[in-house]
């Protein structure tokens, strides 16, 4: 659910920012978790479109095959920019090998700390429901939000279920992939 989320505010933001964009990959394709999958496909789409000039990458399985999909054909990020949401360590010898230059994701730390967080706040006692705002020491404060969304079919009749999302995402680069061990 995460990652179609991802690529339905993706396509609205490039819909509205870049209208004159082509989606030359309609179907969205993810990687279904399969390495090998996402090889072929990256290279499947790198040879039907020769002129690619962006690929995003919405799961985290697709973007490490889409650039050893690219590292295969002899292309790096001065040919065609790739991008999406990974796992530092899954990327760093990409970014080093100059086949991309940024991409992003969630930082694990503060995921796992919001986490452990709200489990302490309700086994403290207190009721959470979608709407409250919570403060999170050296996070900040988080809202519970409707889980509608990430799935805009969810029931959201049940306003003690719903889903805070992360404060902002990490941007990776050469510069502080390092930084991050995940």
């Amino acid at each position: 659910t995460d990652q179609n989320s991802w690529q339905v505010e993706g396509e609205k933001y490039i819909r509205e920012k870049f209208p004159n964009w082509e989606n030359v990959a309609p179907d969205n394709y993810y990687s279904n978790q399969d390495a090998e999958q996402a090889i072929s496909v990256g290279e499947s789409i790198l040879s039907a479109h020769p002129d690619i000039d962006l690929i995003i990458c919405n799961d985290s399985t697709a973007l490490p095959g889409q650039c050893q999909a690219a590292q295969n054909k002899g292309l790096n990020a001065e040919k065609v920019t790739i991008t999406g949401f990974a796992s530092p360590n899954s990327m760093k010898q990409y970014c080093n090998d100059g086949i991309l230059y940024r991409w992003g994701l969630w930082d694990c730390g503060i995921q796992g700390a919001i986490g452990c967080y709200l489990a302490y706040y309700i086994a403290a006692g207190n009721d959470i429901k979608v709407g409250d705002k919570i403060d999170i020491p050296d996070i900040g404060t988080v809202e519970v939000m409707p889980n509608s969304v990430l799935d805009p079919n969810a029931d959201d009749s049940d306003t003690s279920s719903g889903v805070v999302l992360l404060p902002e995402r990490v941007v990776f680069t050469k510069e502080n992939m390092n930084n991050y061990d995940f």
